[in-house]
């Protein structure tokens, strides 16, 4: 597990990063309730199963806006990016580009809302995974939903809200 605001590894389950001081707790904290969805046991397995890309628009009265991806196992941040736009295919999908030629890997599995930003992204991903042999290779390994249920990042959102 990695520390979302300096990248640093984390040990065990801490509540604060060692190396920046940030309140990490929010990566380990899990409902002490069973369940009771009934997407219930198919989370992902391990690192790099589902990212969960998505926007943040609260901030685009002021010019900023946002575009985030997390793995949805870790919780690590995988790019936050802010620039003028979020809405551009070509942005989104440069971002995309950008964090799997710096982090070396291809997730499985994406998933994000059905805003158009996402085509050209979830295109690429589909061809990147085309020729792979597992369950979710070519077009089953992009997801497309309601922004809201796309809860691992929707609730990264919500803490990134709280810290201000």
């Amino acid at each position: 597990m990695f520390c979302p605001f300096c990248g640093a590894q984390l040990g065990g389950a801490p509540r604060f990063c060692p190396s920046c001081g940030q309140n990490v707790g929010f990566l380990t904290e899990r409902p002490s309730t069973p369940s009771t969805s009934t997407s219930e046991g198919c989370g992902p397995t391990g690192p790099n199963q589902v990212w969960h890309v998505d926007g943040y628009d609260k901030l685009k009265p002021f010019g900023i806006a946002i575009s985030g991806c997390i793995d949805g196992y870790s919780r690590r941040v995988m790019w936050l990016s802010s620039g003028s736009t979020n809405n551009d295919p070509a942005v989104i999908a440069r971002y995309y580009l950008q964090c799997i030629s710096n982090c070396g890997v291809v997730p499985a599995r994406l998933r994000t809302d059905c805003g158009t930003e996402n085509g050209d992204m979830a295109a690429i991903h589909c061809s990147l995974r085309e020729d792979h042999t597992d369950e979710f290779a070519g077009p089953l390994s992009h997801m497309y939903g309601t922004s809201t249920a796309n809860q691992r990042i929707e609730s990264w959102w919500s803490f990134f809200r709280k810290q201000r």
